[in-house]
């Protein structure tokens, strides 16, 4: 009875963590913006259903012979999340929550303290709970790594692959979120420098004959690497130490220029020295 009750007294820290991690692999940018991610007013009941809605949707969209780690990946990483079992948030909870204003959705050493608190409950009343989801995000972050280096899998694919990456660290990793930053870091980094992402935003921020062919396809992409960017780093600021400055975030590399995946607007076209 008292590992439920844990549970329950925990979810309103941790669920904010979850919804942030499954809006990188549904690459859903607009739902993450909005208010019912970032303040709790979607119910959390609501909430595990769209996550077990959009990775089916995944599953059932992807080539099962093809794309096999993809598809275990994406399997290993639902099956983690239901091994959490969180339970539902008070209606009080998510009442308060709902109230945040756009000046208080900036991280406060409240927010860190209590996500630490969290997992440390999930570990000390649920620890093999706890772990046997470890292991199975750990386990879908090597099939995804196995994915993402498949240089026969098409470029969505591969990007894909990178995002249930970044999703399986931040998971595997909850009880250390520095860890998991320094491990998505690096995934984002290889993400970058894929030949066909630094081709695709240089034909997108230059134009050119290139750029009317395949247009929607090469749109969509650039918007999934920045949601990516954008979640990411909404995750390192909230939940660790690490702070970083607009140039010391990973770039991309597009021939003789640089493009910031997050301020590429405002610092297009900048000179790699």
């Amino acid at each position: 009875m008292s590992e439920v009750t844990e549970f329950k007294c925990s979810n309103s820290a941790i669920t904010p963590v979850l919804k942030l991690v499954f809006a990188i692999v549904s690459g859903n940018l607009r739902t993450y913006g909005a208010e019912k991610l970032q303040d709790g007013g979607l119910a959390d009941q609501k909430f595990r259903g769209w996550i077990v809605r959009e990775l089916d949707d995944i599953k059932f969209k992807l080539d099962a012979n093809a794309r096999k780690d993809l598809l275990v990946s994406i399997s290993c990483l639902g099956k983690g999340y239901d091994r959490l079992q969180l339970q539902d948030t008070t209606s009080a909870g998510a009442s308060s929550l709902a109230e945040t204003t756009t000046a208080q959705k900036f991280v406060t050493l409240d927010d860190a303290l209590a996500l630490a608190n969290t997992v440390g409950k999930l570990k000390i009343k649920s620890n093999k709970r706890f772990e046997s989801a470890k292991e199975s995000f750990k386990e879908a972050g090597m099939k995804a790594s196995e994915a993402f280096h498949n240089a026969s899998l098409s470029t969505e694919d591969r990007v894909l692959a990178s995002k249930v990456r970044i999703a399986s660290a931040i998971l595997e990793q909850l009880d250390n979120p520095d860890v998991a930053a320094t491990d998505c870091l690096r995934y984002l980094r290889e993400l970058h420098a894929m030949p066909a992402i630094q081709q695709i935003f240089l034909v997108h921020l230059q134009g050119g004959i290139k750029s009317f062919f395949k247009k929607e396809t090469r749109a969509n992409i650039v918007e999934t690497i920045t949601m990516i960017n954008l979640i990411l780093a909404d995750f390192i600021s909230k939940f660790t130490q690490r702070r970083m400055a607009v140039i010391d975030w990973p770039m991309i590399e597009c021939g003789t220029r640089v493009v910031h995946p997050i301020h590429y607007d405002e610092l297009k076209k900048l000179q790699v020295k």
